[in-house]
């Protein structure tokens, strides 16, 4: 392979909106494909139809905002639900869901955001589908709930410790890096750590966009992927073209279409 996969980024979010076939073109010649994901009923109904227009270069995932999951009301998850399982042969993993304990403090809502987490987590079991983990300040809590269920996760956009990178890969499922690294740069000592730990045959390459950007000014965007598989190659001393063939294999065998 001579192009990077994208792993998770959100074409289907407003900040594309109406630029779809401009960003789909520019990231055509960079990446071999994407996988877009939908995390409200509004945006998983928009992701399948960018996946229907870009057949065979934009694939989806449906799943739920974490933080969103404890106030949002029960008829607005069910509906995610309902949409997961009306097109569940045309997405190809559930998610992102998960925990996060940076934004969800009290208790209670921690709790509802744990329910939702373990239903979408039984729906994937289910379908036997792959999952796309959100955790952020709460990457062993998350690994510590998919050991009750027969599932394969991508711990989207890591940023936690090295050593638990570590465990997430030993345990069977991907990390997957992001352009959050990029902006960084090598000379972070987390970042260094990280992408030096985390093994390449379990490493997973994105951008997130339309976030976290490595141009300043400028709105991410899935050719920007490059930069991370470069940042990697770099830090573990190994070729570009090495990267780029491993990441996008295991993105492939991780979503399994």
């Amino acid at each position: 392979m001579k192009k990077p996969v994208d792993a998770h980024c959100h074409l289907c979010f407003k900040y594309f909106k109406g630029e779809e076939d401009e960003v789909v073109e520019r990231s055509r010649k960079k990446v071999l494909r994407v996988y877009d994901c939908g995390a409200t009923p509004g945006t998983a109904r928009r992701t399948l139809e960018l996946a229907e227009r870009f057949e065979g270069f934009v694939f989806s995932t449906i799943g739920l905002h974490p933080p969103r999951a404890p106030r949002m009301q029960q008829s607005v998850i069910d509906d995610v639900v309902r949409i997961i399982r009306e097109h569940a042969d045309r997405i190809a993993a559930i998610g992102e869901i998960g925990l996060d304990y940076h934004y969800v403090k009290e208790p209670g809502e921690r709790r509802r955001m744990r329910e939702v987490f373990e239903r979408f987590l039984k729906l994937a079991e289910e379908l036997d589908k792959p999952v796309v983990i959100h955790a952020r300040d709460a990457e062993e809590h998350a690994l510590e709930v998919l050991e009750d269920y027969d599932v394969v996760a991508m711990f989207h956009c890591y940023d936690g410790p090295a050593e638990l990178a570590r465990r997430i890969a030993d345990a069977g499922h991907y990390v997957s890096l992001s352009t959050i690294h990029v902006i960084r740069g090598p000379k972070d000592e987390r970042t260094r750590e990280l992408l030096e730990t985390v093994p390449l045959e379990a490493a997973l390459t994105e951008t997130d966009s339309p976030y976290l950007s490595p141009v300043r000014g400028e709105r991410n965007e899935p050719r920007n992927v490059w930069r991370v598989i470069e940042l990697l190659a770099r830090v573990k001393g190994v070729p570009v073209g090495e990267v780029v063939e491993t990441t996008a294999r295991n993105a492939l065998e991780f979503y399994d279409l």
